[in-house]
């Protein structure tokens, strides 16, 4: 899979956005949540760390005074509401006694004789005619108004049953935005991750170029250990020979590039796919980085093997070379600057 390789400041663009993105998307969080995603967790600990004061405190004073925490117990046991609350003998005594049943019996009048006694005049059978009709006439006004009421209840709880799944309409939409905020601030945290790993790999090639491309005035021994060397009077076989050397330059950058290429699209599909955690991506970045460093410096330890040369030439020597891993800092050095030292020769020396 072929990746278009964008340059560092690019990828720092990019970095730069997604964090402001990431801002503002922890902005909507505190707006829902009422508070900042890591909040709650330092909320929790504060308290932790308050109740455990606390015992500690308390434990000290049970340790200093300890007569203190007994007379608070004895002044305790003598309050006014332990005295209330206790039964009384008087109380006891009463219940012991025992109960009689009273033989005072009242006598109702029967229902023949309340009609009797009201009489059965004309005017008595009138007066009992209006008060039943005065209580047919309220329980009729009362069954109306029951049924008024009763329509206005259905409709208040038509409403109210209308407002209650709105509301939970509503509830459920905040809930989905929220859990989208949330899944929006992880993606983007990912994304900046992926980014700078990117620029860390990026970084480490560019400064690989750089030191790399000094060589190019430079011929290259064929024998072991290489040497880098440029005579003070070329020849058409020194002029060839610093062509092979540039051409091999050449080839060795697009190898590079090439492999380049390959981490970029490794970095991109491992996030896609959210194959690996921070330590499996440290560590598989940390691998990369070893492979790159090691054969870039293969030459150069063979270089530091080399015996004393009858040759009259020069030496390559590069500089130390400590690439940072994966925690590194952005603004951190990678590889100090190599140094080449050159002593002319005449056009006459050969070297292979």
């Amino acid at each position: 899979m072929s990746v278009d390789i964008k340059t560092y400041n690019d990828l720092e663009q990019e970095l730069e956005s997604a964090r402001i993105t990431l801002i503002a998307l922890n902005d909507s969080i505190r707006r829902f949540a009422g508070r900042s995603p890591k909040l709650s967790k330092d909320r929790h600990e504060n308290k932790s760390l308050y109740e455990a004061k606390r015992s500690d405190y308390d434990r000290q004073c049970q340790k200093s005074y300890p007569e203190a925490t007994i007379k608070k117990r004895n002044y305790e046991s003598k309050s006014v509401f332990n005295r209330l609350s206790s039964p009384t003998l008087r109380c006891n005594e009463e219940d012991l006694k025992p109960k009689l049943t009273s033989r005072v019996i009242r006598e109702l009048p029967s229902r023949q004789e309340i009609v009797a006694a009201q009489g059965t005049d004309s005017e008595s059978r009138a007066r009992n005619r209006r008060i039943f009709g005065s209580l047919l006439g309220t329980l009729h006004k009362f069954c109306q108004e029951e049924s008024r009421l009763k329509q206005k209840e259905e409709k208040k709880a038509k409403i109210e049953k209308k407002l209650e799944e709105q509301e939970i309409l509503e509830r459920e939409s905040l809930k989905k935005e929220r859990a989208l905020l949330f899944l929006d601030r992880k993606r983007k945290q990912m994304d900046i991750k992926k980014l700078e790993l990117k620029m860390s790999r990026l970084k480490d090639f560019e400064t690989w170029k750089t030191s790399t491309k000094y060589l190019r005035s430079y011929i290259k021994t064929k024998s072991f250990p290489p040497i880098h060397y440029r005579p003070k009077v070329m020849s058409k076989k020194t002029e060839k020979l610093l062509s092979e050397s540039q051409n091999g330059l050449t080839e060795l950058l697009s190898q590079k590039n090439e492999v380049l290429k390959k981490d970029l699209s490794l970095i991109e599909e491992s996030f896609r796919m959210n194959e690996f955690d921070d330590d499996e991506y440290s560590d598989r970045f940390s691998h990369m980085s070893r492979n790159f460093i090691d054969e870039e410096n293969a030459d150069d330890d063979e270089t530091l093997r080399c015996p004393n040369s009858v040759v009259s030439a020069v030496s390559f020597i590069k500089g130390d070379a400590d690439f940072k891993e994966n925690n590194r800092n952005s603004n951190e050095t990678t590889l100090s600057s190599s140094v080449v030292v050159v002593k002319h020769i005449s056009s006459n020396t050969d070297l292979q």
